[in-house]
């Protein structure tokens, strides 16, 4: 017998509180196996497909795009054969779910009401039928996303059409591909449209996650790193690389700096997972590398490579981006001097590098010329004092100007 089960946000991160519809890649009416993509959702780090853990039919749909819904809450109910593993957990309650839309700033609606005592109908049950007389009742006007197939969903997504701007020349209105294909011929639409939404999204993201920063007590402290011995070494390693793998060897010995400030305390720091902030098309991602300083340099220079490739071309996962203790921030590769990068919380340190150059320094009472390049450590000043990250940036040169060390450490 049928059944209807609540499809929910689903929680992407440990941080993740809340996450924005993006598109709906079903619609009502679709049926859907285990495992299929029904939605994309932009969470605070990255957008992510939400796969369905029913076979069944949507029909309902509960969150609009554009939508922000809580962890947990309903955005779509669907009817189901399979059987019940959980009880009645996953049965929806009746008329009184919450609708979101985008014009609720959380994107979830308070229930009007106490759900009923008695269960839902099952789907499959007959309406009574009219008298034989009577006229069909008039079809309400639908509500919830853009009617489309889904293969002019693709389409639209790729050509960077708005589907409530297209109309549908399908049955009641359905938006079919050459509907969506007219309307990019149209309006000039391309790949840039869409990329520029997804940009839009990300800069949100960035902003809910800069404006918490704003609200912790920072300071940078800078330092200059000789690189005149590692250079000679280095290879084909990235200078990014030799960085993160020197300040990850340096936080095994400042917990201090992988520490967080949660409910009024400091929280010590275990894990040194690496976050490495990435310009893709799509905006600041910052994907993250578990124990960079166990890997060996070569390996490490290929696992940056991989990640920093996937991050750039929007095929970052969860996992990606999950359980960041602290960030490298590395602006040199554009020719920034020096910088003071902002803490990314609940990190309680960020450090950021400036450019790589050749620059006159006092060598042996001359002047000389000493490859060089300026990294600021920016703390939160409720979990560690400047004399911890004086020390921490002391051991991060250190290591730099040890190309034995560096490379023969982890």
């Amino acid at each position: 017998m049928s059944r209807e089960v609540r499809l929910t946000m689903p929680k992407l991160s440990m941080t993740m509180e809340e996450g924005e519809l993006v598109d709906w890649v079903k619609s009502v009416g679709d049926t859907v196996q285990e495992g299929d993509v029904v939605c994309e959702v932009m969470t605070d780090k990255v957008e992510m497909e939400v796969e369905s853990p029913f076979t069944g039919t949507i029909v309902r749909i509960l969150a609009e795009d554009g939508a922000r819904v809580a962890v947990g809450a309903p955005i779509a109910i669907l009817t189901t054969d399979s059987e019940d593993f959980l009880g009645d957990l996953l049965d929806a309650p009746t008329g009184d779910l919450p609708t979101a839309s985008s014009d609720d700033p959380s994107g979830v609606a308070e229930p009007a009401g106490d759900p009923p005592a008695q269960p839902v109908p099952p789907a499959t049950a007959e309406p009574p039928e009219p008298p034989e007389q009577a006229a069909p009742p008039e079809q309400p006007t639908p509500t919830g996303p853009v009617r489309a197939v889904p293969a002019a969903r693709a389409r639209a997504a790729a050509l960077g059409v708005e589907l409530a701007s297209v109309r549908g020349s399908g049955p009641n209105g359905l938006i079919t591909v050459a509907d969506v294909q007219a309307a990019g011929q149209t309006d000039g639409g391309g790949d840039g449209g869409a990329m520029a939404r997804r940009r839009h999204r990300t800069r949100l993201a960035t902003a809910r996650v800069m404006a918490a920063s704003a609200a912790v007590p920072q300071f940078t402290l800078y330092a200059d790193a000789d690189l005149d011995a590692l250079a000679a070494r280095r290879g084909r390693l990235s200078w990014t690389t030799l960085v993160v793998r020197a300040a990850a060897l340096a936080l095994r010995d400042a917990p201090d700096l992988t520490a967080s400030w949660r409910d009024g305390d400091v929280v010590p720091g275990r894990d040194v997972r690496v976050a490495l902030a990435v310009d893709s098309p799509a905006g600041l991602v910052a994907p993250v590398l578990a124990d960079p300083d166990r890997l060996a340099p070569a390996a490490l220079d290929d696992a940056i490579r991989s990640v920093a490739g996937r991050a750039r071309a929007g095929g970052l996962t969860a996992a990606d981006v999950e359980g960041a203790t602290f960030t490298v921030s590395n602006l040199g590769t554009l020719g920034v001097a020096a910088f003071g990068a902002l803490i990314t919380p609940p990190q309680a340190a960020v450090l950021s590098v400036g450019a790589v150059a050749a620059v006159p320094v006092a060598v042996d009472g001359l002047l000389g010329v000493r490859l060089r390049c300026r990294l600021g450590l920016t703390v939160d000043h409720r979990v560690a004092d400047g004399a911890d990250g004086a020390r921490y940036l002391a051991a991060v040169t250190g290591l730099l100007a040890a190309p034995d060390r560096l490379l023969g450490a982890g």
